[in-house]
């Protein structure tokens, strides 16, 4: 294997950083021990910038390239959201009939006018018969809660580290 760029961020199947390296793990790193890698991400990643500076701590977080307002160093997303009565709350008016349930009356969903995105086109579906009557207001609660949900995309856990030695990278 050929030197790495200082900075250059590799990913491992195991557990540790390999010499030379570093876990992408937020540590602090002092610019008088690594100030060639200082040089080049600066305090991107944190740190004061005159005595220490930080290296990118990718735990829980999935890399995303530069651009379109999006800078280097830039966290974006939650692990978990809560959700609350504000950004999510709102009811459903739900009916049902007074009638027996031998009065059955065909829902049509052949022209695209139902309300039941779930249903294959093509599928007969029972609506609303006449004589209905509203539940109490109370039967469905609002949703949220003010309880958190994931809201973490399915992923792999691998190892982050970063080249503290290696190639000084010129700009092209």
């Amino acid at each position: 294997m050929s030197d790495p760029f200082i900075g250059e961020i590799m990913m491992w199947g195991f557990k540790f950083a390999p010499v030379h390296y570093a876990k992408c793990d937020g540590q602090p790193l002092e610019i008088s021990q690594y100030n060639a890698l200082f040089a080049l991400v600066y305090n991107t990643f944190g740190g004061d910038g005159r005595v220490n500076f930080q290296l990118p701590d990718l735990r829980g977080r999935a890399p995303m390239h530069i651009g379109y307002g999006i800078d280097i160093g830039d966290k974006y997303g939650f692990e978990s959201v809560v959700l609350t009565e504000a950004n999510t709350g709102h009811r459903h008016l739900v009916t049902a009939s007074a009638n027996q349930a031998e009065e059955i009356t065909p829902f049509d969903t052949h022209s695209g006018a139902g309300n039941f995105p779930a249903v294959a086109q093509g599928v007969d579906l029972y609506g609303v018969p006449s004589g209905t009557v509203a539940l109490a207001p109370d039967a469905l609660t609002s949703t949220g809660g003010n309880k958190s949900h994931s809201n973490m995309q399915p992923s792999l856990v691998i190892n982050f580290c970063i080249a503290l030695e290696g190639v000084f990278p010129s700009r092209s």
